[in-house]
This record gives C-alpha cells, sequence and structure tokens, in this order.
C-alpha cells in the first residue's frame, strides 16, 4: 500500500514537472525568437500571446478562478494570427476574407452561443478547419503548378508548425466527452494531457526550427 502511494505520488510529480517543461519551453522559444534576430511580427504576436495566456492561466489555477473567458480569448486571437498570416500569403490581396469570416463566427459564437463560461471548442474546431484548408489549397496549387521547391521553403515549414496543434486537439474537442478526454492512457497520464503535451512539444518544436533557418536566409514574412 504505502509503495502504491509513493508511486502515484510520484507519476503525479512527474505530470507537474513536464506541464512545467512545456511552459518553459514556450519562454525559451520566444528568447530565441530575440536572440536569432527573427523579423516576423505575426510569430512575434503569436509567442507573446502564449506567454501571456501561461502567465496568466498559471496566476488563474493558483487561485482557483475558471480559465474558460480567458482561453475563448486566447484562441480567437490565436487562431486568426494564423489565419491572417497565412491567408496574407497564399491569397495575397484577398488575405482579409477566411480571418473576417472566423473572427465574426467565434465572437458570436462567444456572447450568443457556447458563451464566456464554457471553453468555445466550436471556435477552436472551425479555425482550425479553416486553417488546415488554406494550407491544403496553397499545397494543391503549388503541386499543381509542379513548384516542388515551396514545400523546402521555410514559410512552408512555418505554415506547417501549427498543424498537429490544430488537428489533435479538434479531434479531442470534437466529441465534447469530458469522460473520454479524462481517460487514463498510462502512468497516469490522460489522453487529454498526453495530446497536450504531444502537440505543444511538435508545434514549438517547429516554430524553433523556422527561426533556426530563418537566422541563416533574409526573406522572412
Amino acid at each position: 500500500m504505502i509503495f502504491q502511494k509513493i508511486l502515484i505520488l510520484q507519476i503525479k510529480l512527474a505530470q507537474i514537472n513536464l506541464v512545467l517543461a512545456l511552459k518553459i519551453y514556450y519562454l525559451v522559444t520566444l528568447f530565441y525568437f530575440f536572440y536569432k534576430k527573427c523579423k516576423s511580427k505575426f510569430l512575434l504576436l503569436i509567442l507573446l500571446l502564449a506567454v501571456i495566456n501561461t502567465i496568466l492561466t498559471t496566476v488563474f489555477v493558483n487561485y482557483k478562478i475558471s480559465l474558460a473567458a480567458i482561453t475563448n480569448l486566447y484562441i480567437l486571437v490565436h487562431d486568426f494570427l494564423w489565419l491572417y498570416m497565412i491567408n496574407k500569403i497564399v491569397f495575397e490581396n484577398k488575405y482579409y476574407v477566411l480571418p473576417a469570416v472566423f473572427l465574426i463566427y467565434g465572437l458570436v459564437n462567444l456572447f450568443f452561443a457556447e458563451g464566456f463560461d464554457i471553453f468555445n471548442s466550436d471556435t477552436f474546431i472551425f479555425g482550425s478547419f479553416l486553417y488546415v484548408l488554406t494550407l491544403f489549397y496553397a499545397s494543391y496549387m503549388h503541386l499543381k503548378n509542379e513548384n516542388l521547391a515551396f514545400f523546402f521553403q521555410n514559410t512552408y515549414l512555418l505554415f506547417a508548425a501549427p498543424v498537429m496543434f490544430f488537428i489533435s486537439y479538434s479531434l479531442v474537442f470534437a466529441f465534447s466527452n469530458k469522460t473520454l478526454n479524462s481517460t487514463i492512457l498510462f502512468y497516469g497520464i490522460s489522453l487529454f494531457n498526453l495530446v497536450n503535451l504531444f502537440a505543444n512539444f511538435i508545434y514549438y518544436s517547429l516554430i524553433n526550427l523556422y527561426i533556426y533557418r530563418a537566422h541563416k536566409i533574409t526573406n522572412e514574412l
């Protein structure tokens, strides 16, 4: 019985350490952005947003304040920035259409549908769908024109960075099943926690790779 309790305690401590390491990784990525003198203003806003959200959520958790409202605002701004950035490159002069559609949908959903008190999963899924659809369209057009060099550009690497993040969370949120999300897979790690750790690690690792490569070239977003 004692050994079982010790094992459970060790598992909980390991989970806390993993979450803490992930939060530190956000901050390290932001510092790495400045260290490598990356010039992407959109990416800077996204990284600043992530760090600010991490700090606020940590404070809210400590004071037992609901995270729903702040998370909804974070998702709304985060998805909008990615949509704006990719559509500006893909559709050039028409880049404002899809980001505007998403923003209107998200605000309507926030104020008149799902509200501030629960996580707006529909907004996140809709934004993810628009983003992945835009990336697929861009990929298709370049394949059609036999422009294979596009897929090896640093810009494409940046656009691919949040794909796993968007798809993974969308699959989890699509079921809207708290029991499923809290299902323990192994060593006390739930499905949601596993997706959170895996998706964010891939997400920020690809961003760091983009920053590293961007330091060696001159053309940035």
